[in-house]
C-alpha cells in the first residue's frame, strides 16, 4: 500500500543523491506511456505522408535535461518492441558534460548508435544533429522536471530586479525577456516571472522542426516561509541539509524550485509560434489513457502511486504541426 511505497521510495533516496523523477520512480511504465503517446502522433503523420504519396517521416526525439538516461532507454525499448519498423533517433541536451557522457553510454549500451548528446544549456545556442534538420519531420520534445529549475526574474511593479553586492536593486524593465514575460502576464506587485522558460521555448521553435511537446513539472509547491514569501511564485530554496531563507542565499550549493503556471505556459507556447491542440493534464488523467501500463504500478491495497502520487504536477502536451 501507500506506506510500503513511501518506505521503498525513502530507501531509494538513501542510496543516491538528488531528486528522483517520476520517470525514474515508475520506470519503465512512465516512459512506455510517453512513447505510446509519441507513436500515436507519429502514426497520424505516417497516414498523412501515405496519402500524399511520400515516405513516412522518421520519429525524432529530443530530451532536454537527460537525467540518468532511464527515460530514453525505456522509451526506445517500447519503440523497438512495439514498432520495430519505425526509424527512430534520439538526442539528449544537457548542460552537464558528465551527464551527457553517461547518457550516451547508457543508451548506446542498450540500443546502439540511435542516440547522441549535445552539451548545452536548454536556453543557449544548441543545435540538434544533422539528421534532425529535416523540416518536414516533427520533433518530439521532452523536458521532464526541467522548467522548475530554469531561471526566473524578480519584478516589482513593472521594475526588474538586479543583484548588486548581494542586494536587490529594482530598475525600469529593460531586459527583453522580462518585457516579454510582463506582456504575457502584466504582474502587479512583487513576483518571479519565468524568463528562462521563454528562452527555452524560443530556442525550441528556432532549432527543432515542428516541435511536439511533452513537458512535465510541478504545478504547485509548498509556500516558502522566508524573505521571498510575499512575492508571487516565490521559489523553494533548499540546501542539502536545510531550507534557505531566500534565493539570495543560494551560493551554488542549493536547489531553487519554481512551480509552473500551466495556463501561462499555454499562452507562452502560442506566443512562441506553437499550434495544434494543447492540454495540461494531471498524471492520473494521462496514464489512465493506458490502463494496461497504469495497472503495473498498482499496489495490492489498490493505491497506485503513478496515478495518485505527484498530484501537484501536470503534463503539458502540445501536438504541434505535423506532416502536411
Amino acid at each position: 500500500g501507500r506506506a510500503d511505497y513511501e518506505r521503498a521510495l525513502r530507501e531509494r533516496y538513501a542510496e543516491r543523491a538528488g531528486f528522483l523523477t517520476p520517470a525514474e520512480i515508475f520506470a519503465p511504465w512512465y516512459s512506455y506511456a510517453a512513447a505510446r503517446w509519441a507513436l500515436a502522433w507519429h502514426r497520424v503523420d505516417a497516414v498523412k505522408a501515405a496519402r500524399a504519396g511520400v515516405r513516412p517521416p522518421p520519429l525524432r526525439v529530443a530530451e532536454f535535461g537527460v537525467g540518468s538516461g532511464a527515460h530514453a532507454v525505456n522509451f526506445l525499448d517500447y519503440v523497438r518492441t512495439t514498432a520495430p519498423d519505425v526509424d527512430c533517433r534520439y538526442v539528449g541536451v544537457d548542460a552537464s558534460q558528465d551527464a551527457c557522457a553517461n547518457f550516451e553510454a547508457r543508451v548506446r549500451d542498450a540500443h546502439g548508435a540511435v542516440a547522441s548528446a549535445v552539451v548545452a544549456d536548454a536556453r543557449s545556442e544548441w543545435t540538434l544533429p544533422a539528421d534532425f534538420q529535416d523540416e518536414r519531420c516533427p520533433t518530439v520534445v521532452f523536458a521532464l522536471e526541467l522548467l522548475d529549475n530554469l531561471p526566473h526574474d524578480r519584478v516589482r511593479d513593472g521594475f526588474e530586479g538586479w543583484i548588486v553586492d548581494g542586494r536587490e536593486d529594482f530598475r525600469p524593465a529593460a531586459d527583453s525577456w522580462v518585457r516579454q514575460a510582463l506582456a504575457l502576464d502584466p504582474v502587479a506587485g512583487d513576483a518571479f516571472v519565468p524568463t528562462g522558460c521563454l528562452q527555452f521555448l524560443a530556442r525550441v521553435f528556432e532549432r527543432a522542426s515542428r516541435p511536439r511537446l511533452f513537458l512535465a513539472d510541478f504545478s504547485e509547491l509548498p509556500r516558502p516561509t522566508g524573505r521571498d514569501a510575499t512575492a508571487a511564485n516565490a521559489p523553494l530554496v533548499a540546501a542539502a541539509d536545510r531550507d534557505l531563507d531566500s534565493y539570495l542565499d543560494a551560493q551554488g550549493n542549493a536547489d531553487v524550485f519554481f512551480a509552473t503556471d500551466f495556463d501561462w505556459l499555454s499562452r507562452a507556447y502560442a506566443a512562441a509560434g506553437g499550434v495544434g491542440s494543447v492540454a495540461a493534464v494531471p498524471p492520473a488523467e494521462f496514464f489512465a489513457r493506458s490502463p494496461d501500463l497504469a495497472a503495473e504500478t498498482a499496489t495490492r491495497s489498490g493505491f497506485n502511486p503513478m496515478l495518485e502520487d505527484f498530484w501537484n504536477t501536470r503534463i503539458f502536451l502540445a501536438s504541434g504541426r505535423g506532416v502536411g
